[in-house]
């Protein structure tokens, strides 16, 4: 059985705890003050984002994968920045009869398409990291460049194939129908979108809303969630061992000096066994040169953690809005909580505006050939952009 969806009229939505005139200031403190800042910001950071790791090279796995990551959370942002553009035009009823609310409701599932690709992506980011860090003698050459450029396209293909059933169940037509408006909900003829949803469209919504709304979702967020604090305790245990390292080569260091000054100038035989703080200092050396982290290994691991933190609280609202709306009916679109449910998913959609936006601070911070070459691209310096 085919249904149409042309636009929610204020009028005809029960208003629930929040009523049309609360949701137009909010949409437009919204709009102006959170959402066109981030989008510009985000739409500009992830191409030079681009361009930076193009310049960089394309032989290190971490790099690519964030160049992935960039492409699609890029995507992501333009999609958005076409829905925001609509929504305005609709809020200020700039279109007069020409409804674009239909087109913005069938837009949104290709952005939801980059969303869990970015999800995914950061996630094999993580795992991977973390595996080379806390078992690396077993994964230290396992995700070799190769894999990951294997890896990151299949994530993309999977990232389209998940939402490729309730996609494919709607369909966007251009006609004329008549809507009630006003006060007195006169009929007005409308020029517009509308949006059918065919056969098979409740069955696969509620797949995907199962599938990539919560299970994957949650699988991603706890498999980052684990890597995350796998990653911390590795850099708490970087930390204390460089601060006992320095410890012991200070000690040591005195010792030589006071056992220097205090030796007696007189003939004896050569004693050539070397003092145990001598001996402690070769082992910490052996043991930074075996299985502790180096400056840039860390640096790398700053990355990828602040990357994983910045996905995981950026899902937060997600998840809270997914679980109220299936302990609560009546908290979705045309129902009850109309409004709020709004509300709450565009306050969701604004934590992946962030996610996607903000991952330049990161890179720029904790990777020093990223910064070098930025710094170098910006100065027209284009030498630098080889430095390590």
């Amino acid at each position: 059985m085919n249904t149409s969806v042309s636009s929610f009229n204020k009028l005809q939505v029960p208003t629930g705890l929040l009523d049309a005139q609360a949701y137009e200031l909010f949409s437009v403190i919204f709009l102006f003050a959170l959402v066109i800042p981030i989008t510009v910001f985000g739409l500009v950071s992830n191409v030079v984002n681009i361009v930076i790791f193009l310049k960089i090279g394309r032989d290190d796995p971490v790099s690519i994968s964030f160049l992935a990551l960039s492409v699609s959370d890029l995507t992501y942002l333009l999609i958005l920045a076409f829905t925001s553009v609509s929504n305005g035009l609709v809020l200020y009823d700039v279109t007069g009869t020409t409804s674009l609310t239909p087109l913005v409701y069938y837009v949104i599932w290709y952005a939801l398409i980059f969303h869990k690709t970015s999800a995914l992506i950061t996630t094999y980011t993580s795992v991977a990291r973390c595996c080379c860090v806390v078992i690396a003698l077993k994964f230290r050459h396992f995700f070799t460049l190769k894999r990951t450029y294997i890896v990151l396209v299949a994530i993309f293909l999977i990232g389209i194939g998940l939402h490729v059933p309730p996609i494919a169940t709607q369909e966007l037509t251009w006609s004329r129908y008549r809507v009630s408006r006003g006060i007195n909900k006169s009929s007005v003829l409308v020029s517009g979108f509308t949006l059918k949803r065919l056969a098979g469209f409740r069955e696969s919504k509620s797949v995907h809303d199962t599938l990539n709304n919560n299970a994957l979702l949650y699988t991603c967020v706890a498999i980052s969630f684990v890597c995350l604090l796998a990653l911390v305790n590795a850099l708490r245990a970087s930390a204390t061992f460089r601060q006992a390292s320095t410890v012991v080569t200070s000690t040591s260091a005195s010792s030589s000096s006071s056992s220097h000054d205090h030796t007696p100038r007189m003939t004896s035989p050569i004693n050539t066994q070397t003092p145990p703080s001598s001996k402690l200092v070769q082992s910490e050396k052996e043991k930074t040169s075996h299985g502790a982290l180096n400056g840039k290994e860390i640096q790398v691991i700053k990355a990828v953690t602040l990357v994983c933190a910045i996905f995981l609280l950026s899902n937060v609202p997600v998840i809270l809005n997914s679980l109220a709306r299936l302990a609560v009916p009546d908290f979705d679109l045309g129902r009850r909580f109309h409004y709020l449910f709004i509300v709450c998913s565009t306050t969701g959609t604004f934590c992946g505006y962030f996610s996607a936006a903000i991952n330049i601070v990161v890179y720029f911070q904790f990777n020093s050939r990223y910064r070098d070459c930025l710094t170098s691209f910006i100065s027209g310096k284009t030498g630098g952009s080889k430095k390590k």
